[in-house]
């Protein structure tokens, strides 16, 4: 990947500029980590701000010329209450259209960038305006708001309006386009550099993430006590690296059911010592976006293992090449083929190993990028989507 490059003040401002719309860019999660990587990579070509509703602090690091603004009014969600994070939700909706409105009059852009539904919704409130101008990705699984009829509704109201949806995994491509939706298969930009060799692995199986219910890091814990009962002296460790609402809950079920070789690791800017220890990374997720996690562990030779789910880990993984996909949510072929690998030849293990690192590699950042850059130059020059497309669709 390119470094960043300082361009002159004069050279930017005659630039187009794009706006990313987000409710908070202050935590380490996915969405907020893409976020911090587009901006950097767009920024060497377009003006970047990135708007959001807190006090405007981010996780990831970004280069100095990209601004971060706030409309100051955060959205503070209770975990523990359905109604009253509806509640949060529609006052944050009510609130937002007369700050949004504010601050566009003063800060006019070309483009426009949300990524969840109800970030879609509130430039859509604010008018034509400003929504032909905007671009909808939508990180999650197109089967994320299954139990949410809210965002339900949004998305099936709001996306087929939208100029373009980008949509990081092809299935889900394939579903939004069956809807009536302009979604492009994006992929999410690779900002991982595959290691130069295979680094000498400990007898550990790692995951992270948030430790919410979606990523089922219980069920990864009733997979860990299959293994362990399968085959008591494996001589291997779980590591769980991430917090979230569900830690006491999986505290507490570590140790009700005596379940062995667990650690619980807050989570860490510096994840990458446990990439590069880990001979396996094990996700256990009920539905992925894009499993940017999993291209990350790949990155320090660790194959991956997961569930089947739609859309997300088909992307990357190559069952039996660079890891393994086990129908869900089959828990004891799952913990079987933990053990299986467990038990490979050093020269059988070096090969996932190896795969994985060609999968790092051969991951096409320009053709990702390209991508991008033709979607914002169509939304510019206000051409016609469906007439003017020259989006590939292979690029991986």
């Amino acid at each position: 990947m390119n470094t960043y490059i300082n361009i002159p003040t004069e050279e930017r401002e005659a630039r187009k500029s794009i706006c990313m719309y987000y409710n908070s860019v202050s935590v380490s999660g996915g969405v907020e980590r893409i976020i911090s990587v587009l901006a950097k990579e767009w920024s060497k070509e377009y003006q970047v701000t990135i708007l959001v509703k807190d006090d405007g602090r981010c996780f990831y690091p970004l280069p100095d010329d990209i601004q971060i603004d706030s409309v100051d009014i955060p959205l503070q969600l209770n975990m523990h209450s359905r109604w009253q994070r509806k509640l949060a939700i529609l006052r944050s909706l009510i609130a937002s259209k007369k700050r949004l409105n504010q601050y566009f009059e003063s800060h006019p852009f070309d483009i426009l960038y949300t990524a969840t539904p109800l970030n879609a919704l509130e430039i859509f409130i604010l008018g034509r305006k400003c929504f032909r101008k905007t671009i909808i990705s939508e990180h999650a699984s197109y089967y994320a708001y299954n139990n949410n009829i809210v965002y339900r509704c949004i998305r099936k109201f709001l996306y087929p309006k939208a100029t373009l949806l980008s949509v990081p995994t092809s299935g889900d491509a394939k579903l939004y386009q069956a809807d009536g939706c302009r979604a492009e298969y994006i992929p999410h930009v690779s900002v991982f550099k595959a290691l130069p060799k295979i680094p000498e692995k400990k007898k550990i199986i790692l995951s992270v993430g948030r430790l919410t219910p979606d990523k089922q890091f219980s069920k990864l814990l009733e997979i860990w006590q299959t293994v362990c009962k399968m085959e008591s002296d494996h001589g291997y460790t779980l590591h769980i690296v991430g917090d979230g609402e569900e830690e006491q809950n999986l505290k507490k079920q570590i140790n009700e059911q005596g379940i062995p070789h667990v650690a619980l690791v807050p989570r860490t800017k510096d994840i990458t010592a446990h990439y590069f220890e880990a001979a396996l990374f094990a996700s256990t997720s009920r539905h992925e976006g894009f499993g940017l996690v999993m291209l990350e562990s790949m990155a320090y030779a660790t194959p991956c293992i997961s569930f089947h789910v739609p859309s997300g880990a088909e992307d990357i993984i190559q069952d039996q090449v660079n890891g393994f996909l086990v129908e869900p949510f089959d828990i004891n072929t799952y913990a079987m083929k933990i053990l299986s690998y467990m038990h490979l030849s050093p020269v059988e293990a070096n090969l996932y190993r190896a795969a994985a690192l060609d999968t790092v590699n051969n991951w096409d950042n320009e053709a990702i990028l390209a991508k991008w850059f033709s979607a914002f130059d169509i939304i510019c020059n206000k051409r016609n989507m469906t007439a003017t497309r020259t989006f590939g669709r292979n690029l991986m």
